[in-house]
């Protein structure tokens, strides 16, 4: 079961720019646990997310509030490095990550609702976006493309995670 959602968000400061989101919903018939636990190791960051073509921890040890990781994304052709660091990490219910130095500014959060059936996950992407009249229009073009990777990459995480969780 997959819901998506586009739509724009007033950025949490109060300006009056938005900043473009992406978002999916999805349940992973699996213990909140193994959810909770597969979706904070980097290398899985890469199956949900479109162009993050890989991510590593900086700051040793549990993923917490200021837990540094870094990677790279790969957009129009070419690779750009960013890094960031969770904001937020409330267990098994939700985490927040922002980039800290980044050509192009974004925010990432993950909530987990356990329900009867297992877990839904929902991801949500927002990025500054460029701005100004065409780049308004540029954004609401891009974050289209992306919502649908989005929802494509989405679709595969419940097999995902289940192929991870028969291994562990």
């Amino acid at each position: 079961m997959l819901y998506t959602i586009f739509r724009y968000r007033i950025r949490r400061e109060g300006n009056v720019d938005t900043m473009p989101e992406a978002s999916a919903t999805v349940l992973v018939r699996q213990p909140l646990a193994t959810v909770w636990e597969y979706c904070l190791i980097p290398e899985h960051v890469a199956a949900l997310t479109p162009g993050v073509i890989g991510v590593e921890t900086v700051t040793d040890g549990p993923v917490t509030v200021g837990t540094v990781w870094r990677g790279q994304m790969k957009g129009l052709g070419r690779a750009v490095d960013w890094t960031g660091e969770f904001t937020r990490v409330d267990a098994h219910t939700a985490t927040e990550f922002s980039s800290t130095e980044s050509p192009l500014e974004f925010a990432i959060s993950a909530t987990f609702a356990e329900v009867r059936r297992g877990v839904e996950l929902t991801y949500r992407i927002r990025n500054a976006g460029v701005g100004g009249a065409v780049g308004k229009l540029a954004d609401a073009l891009a974050i289209r493309a992306y919502q649908r990777s989005l929802s494509a990459n989405a679709k595969k995480l419940p097999r995902l995670v289940d192929e991870w969780a028969a291994t562990r």
